[in-house]
C-alpha cells in the first residue's frame, strides 16, 4: 500500500486542501469522502500533490456507477409511462371514431365481419 497525498477541492470552496490517500485509482475530478475538523465531507480531486504534507485521510472514492444507473433507468421509466400514455390517448381517439375498427378488419376476418354486422345495424335505425 503505498501513500500518497491528494490535492481536493470542497464544493463552494476555492481553497485546495491536501489529503494522504492509498487509494491508488483516484483520477483528477474524482469525488472522494474526506474527514475533516467539521466531519466526513465531500471534495474533488483536483490533482496528486508533488509536494507537501496533509494530516487527515480520503476515505473513500465516491463510486456513482449505481446512482448513474438508476437515474438511466428512472429516465426511461418516465419516456416509457409518456409514450404509454400518448398511445392510450390516440387508442381513445380512434376507438371513438370507428377508425381502429376499420384498420382492425384489414386484418381480422372476425373483426371485419363483426364491423359489417355493427354497420349494418347502425344504419338500420
Amino acid at each position: 500500500m503505498t501513500k500518497h497525498v491528494v490535492v481536493v477541492k470542497h464544493e463552494g470552496n476555492a481553497k485546495p486542501y491536501n489529503f494522504n490517500t492509498d487509494i491508488s485509482t483516484l483520477k483528477r475530478g474524482n469525488l472522494v469522502v474526506v474527514e475533516t475538523v467539521l466531519g466526513f465531507q465531500l471534495a474533488t480531486v483536483v490533482r496528486y500533490a508533488t509536494h507537501g504534507t496533509a494530516t487527515k485521510w480520503v476515505v473513500q472514492k465516491v463510486d456513482l456507477t449505481g446512482y448513474r444507473q438508476r437515474e438511466l433507468e428512472r429516465f426511461k421509466a418516465s419516456k416509457l409511462a409518456a409514450a404509454k400514455k400518448r398511445m392510450a390517448e390516440r387508442q381513445h381517439q380512434l376507438i371513438e371514431s370507428g377508425t381502429l375498427y376499420r384498420i382492425l378488419a384489414k386484418e381480422d376476418a372476425l373483426m371485419a365481419t363483426l364491423l359489417k354486422e355493427h354497420d349494418e345495424i347502425k344504419g338500420g335505425n
